[in-house]
């Protein structure tokens, strides 16, 4: 066997780092001797450094120095192959540390002329003939714990080594693509070669998985299928049909990556399109091959490849089974592809039926361009995006297997048939559509130019139109369930009618109040502009007979209109209060709801009854204490100011304490949805001082001018008009209104997740009393009936037979 000296010796004197006559060992090393020295080869860089004393990466910058040199040196002509391939192993070796334990996945090397990447490294490499001829010898079936089959051999032999080329690195391999050298005879023309980089052949699950491969997969010999066909498979190789397509690890790293910003990491966008398009085309592949009664157990971006074409966009998979080298990860994040495999896979190197949702919530979140933060967590703008897609994406990374799919209804299936061809993947797929289609509704009406941005800033832009277009598609998915009979997702469904239907009268009332104030105050002017809703509103109370001027009927005496200077400061306070209430209530509260389908008890029953009902009545009393003052008596708005100031106040102070409330129970019950950190309230507890310290003013001035102490009217309403624009049109409702709709999303959710696992423990309890009671009746009876227990032991005596079937005594043996 080769010695570490030896070895050690050869490899400076190839580089020009030593005596040139130590190279003359490797002249009598065959594919046996270099097959010992490759399998002795440390997994770790530091491992390598302590054996040879050279850092790895400077062990491939001088041998690949060595390489493209145009003689090869001391290096005797026979040993360069394997020489070339030790290179390549190394190489891979290297890649996988970075990629596994850094996340780096561009590896550079330091060259003469330049830096050279690994990829094109291990490219050169394999066109030269010399290192083909290496694969082929030591990838040999002769070699491995059990003797290859025939089957194997002769799929072996098919194998034009001459066509070899370098694919890409894989975590424990290097990927080949070559060519059939009987292509009648195969499946493919094509073929990818799945070598298993050396030393982790001595790994026994590694290598066992690699020859069990073909067994286990070789039913996929269809196009359709989404698994890539295999050919055969041993110790060190796996032989597959080649896919053109980039991996979506690939796909990933080519798309641009945003600036971080930690302020607006709430209204972060999320590339939708992608989204739409791969996450659906993942969840397919996905429910098809659950469907055939596969799991992916390394559903990582590495292990799948995506291909475009003309109809679409198409996933496979490739390298199913555990990669035992994630369960020697640390605890805590995990870096690179470790982090979209299950921790219970981490942690004990293999997992249940909930792994593989895990990796589905991450790769989902990847692929719209975010990820979990360290505490597992959802980030920010998951709940901007959407509510319903923030519930399924938390419901699917769980860290507690126990608690994936938790709150996303499941149907069950008696029927097997039925069970697979609707499975667990393919309904999660189904309910991912439906967010989608109400994520791309909301997104239509998304501003792109300067001037639909500065439009944006308006309240009620486009709200209206958009809030009853969301309405008409949850009033459709709700139709197509019921004709399909599926009654799982019905009550969330009608849920999201009930808020999408309330969002949009809420859009009316916020508008209309915000053109009554208008168009009062172009009529204060004398201005002879009638809106065309008032004409409606005339015409129609004609028609009943009533000789009447409708909105002049409602002032009260005293209010006289037009009187520009008198009520100008009900206008302008009436005016800044519509546009805060528009922006506040459909930039924050709209669409959410503490509501739970399963009954809450005691303090929680209360504060989801107060905060529910404070969300609504953002969207009527606000709207109320601007439009009395306009239509009914001008006099009234420093009374409306400070009933609308104080409801305010009191409302989120409901929200603060169900926050709260909520954040404590997550804790203890340990959900690993919640972050470890700052939970809401954050943001908003921080407005409620501001909010305070705003009605103290308010109600001392205001009291003042209702009571005649004070007559600088207009100064006041100046001031409160200013305040509310600034600090809580473009601030509180604008700038601050995706990290607040998050805050209260986050606690609603978690409060829904609570209710589930309230019902599961209560269920189990109820489960245990059940039993218990089973248990107390059958002793209870046995006692009531002393003869059937007499019966019994008699029975089970030694000695004694039982009674026979004509009545006959028992008698002794």
């Amino acid at each position: 066997m080769p010695t570490t000296e030896e070895l050690t010796a050869a490899l400076a004197a190839v580089a020009g780092d030593g005596e040139p006559a130590a190279a003359a060992v490797l002249a009598g090393w065959g594919a046996d001797e270099w097959r010992e020295v490759l399998l002795d080869l440390p997994l770790d860089e530091f491992g390598y450094h302590n054996r040879y004393h050279i850092e790895q990466r400077a062990e491939i910058e001088r041998l690949w120095a060595w390489w493209i040199r145009e003689d090869d040196g001391p290096c005797p002509p026979e040993a360069a192959g394997y020489l070339g391939f030790y290179l390549l192993t190394i190489t891979a070796l290297h890649c996988s540390e970075q990629a596994r334990f850094h996340g780096r996945t561009a590896v550079r090397f330091r060259a003469p002329g330049g830096r050279v990447r690994a990829a094109d490294l291990s490219a050169d490499l394999v066109r030269d003939q010399r290192v083909r001829e290496a694969v082929k010898e030591l990838y040999d079936p002769r070699y491995g714990a059990e003797p290859a089959s025939a089957e194997t051999r002769a799929e072996w032999d098919k194998i034009d080594f001459g066509s070899l080329r370098f694919h890409r690195h894989g975590t424990t391999s290097v990927i080949l693509h070559g060519r059939s050298a009987r292509p009648r005879d195969s499946r493919k023309p094509e073929f990818a070669l799945k070598c298993l980089v050396y030393p982790y052949q001595q790994q026994p699950p590694i290598a066992a998985a690699a020859r069990a491969y073909a067994s286990r997969f070789s039913a996929f010999l269809s196009d359709d299928d989404p698994l890539v066909g295999v050919w055969a498979s041993h110790d060190g190789w796996i032989l597959m049909d080649y896919l053109e397509g980039d991996t979506l690890a690939d796909r990933l790293r080519s798309r641009p990556r945003p600036k971080a910003n930690p302020r607006k990491a709430a209204i972060r966008p999320i590339d939708i399109a992608e989204l739409d398009v791969l996450g659906s085309a993942l969840l397919l592949a996905l429910a098809d091959l659950e469907r055939l009664g596969y799991r992916h157990e390394d559903l990582t971006p590495s292990n799948i490849i995506v291909k475009e074409s003309g109809t679409g966009v198409r996933v496979r998979f490739i390298d199913l089974g555990v990669n035992h080298l994630h369960a020697r990860t640390l605890p805590g994040e995990a870096p690179g592809e470790a982090a979209y495999v299950a921790p219970e896979v981490r942690q004990g190197g293999r997992g249940g039926e909930e792994a593989h949702l895990y990796s589905l919530g991450r790769l989902l979140l990847a692929i719209g361009g975010a990820e979990l933060n360290p505490d597992g967590s959802l980030p920010d703008h998951s709940y901007v995006l959407s509510t319903g897609m923030a519930r399924l994406l938390e419901d699917l990374v769980d860290r507690d297997p126990a608690r994936r799919l938790l709150v996303t209804p499941i149907q069950e299936y008696e029927d097997p048939a039925e069970a697979r061809a609707h499975n667990r993947i393919d309904q999660i797929r189904e309910l991912f559509q439906r967010e989608m289609e109400v994520i791309r509704e909301s997104a239509r009406l998304e501003p792109q130019g300067a001037f639909e941005r500065f439009r944006n800033l308006l309240p009620g832009s486009g709200t209206v139109a958009r809030q009853g277009r969301i309405m008409r598609v949850r009033r459709r998915q709700a139709e197509e369930l019921r004709k399909r009979g599926k009654a799982a997702d019905g009550p969330r469904l009608v849920k999201a009618q009930r808020l999408h239907r309330w969002a949009w009268a809420a859009a009316f009332v916020l508008w209309g109040t915000l053109a009554v104030v208008v168009t009062w105050w172009v009529e204060d002017f004398g201005i002879g502009w009638q809106a065309k809703w008032i004409e409606m509103v005339n015409i129609a109370v004609a028609q009943s007979g009533l000789d009447v001027d409708f909105f002049a009927a409602m002032r009260m005496d005293g209010y006289d209109m037009p009187d520009p200077l008198g009520n100008l400061p009900a206008r302008l306070v009436g005016f800044s209060f519509a546009l805060v209430n528009a922006r506040l209530y459909l930039n924050l509260f709209a669409e959410i709801s503490p509501l739970s389908p399963l009954r809450r008890r005691g303090r929680q029953r209360f504060l989801t009854a107060a905060t529910e009902f404070g969300l609504r009545s953002m969207a009527i009393l606000p709207s109320l204490c601007v439009l009395l003052p306009t239509l009914v008596q001008g006099d009234w708005w420093p009374l409306a100011t400070q009933i609308g100031l104080v409801w305010t106040a009191v409302v989120f102070t409901v929200f603060i304490a169900f926050e709260r409330d909520t954040h404590r129970r997550a804790r203890r019950a340990g959900l690993s949805t919640v972050p470890e950190g700052e939970f809401p309230p954050g943001r908003l507890a921080r407005w409620r001082p501001t909010l305070l310290v705003y009605c103290v003013p308010v109600l001392v001035i205001g009291t003042l001018i209702m009571l005649d102490l004070v007559q600088d009217e207009l100064v006041y309403a100046c001031f409160v008009s200013l305040i509310n624009l600034s600090i809580y049109y473009f601030k509180s409702a604008g700038a601050d209104a995706p990290r607040v709709r998050t805050e209260l999303s986050r606690a609603f959710l978690a409060a829904e997740r609570l209710d589930h696992l309230e019902a599961r423990r209560r269920a189990a309890l109820g489960s245990r009393k059940g039993q218990a009671r089973g248990r107390r009746m059958q002793t209870r009876g046995q006692r009531s009936m002393p003869w059937a227990a007499s019966r019994s032991t008699t029975a089970r005596s030694p000695g004694v037979s039982a009674a026979s079937g004509s009545g006959a005594k028992p008698k002794r043996a």
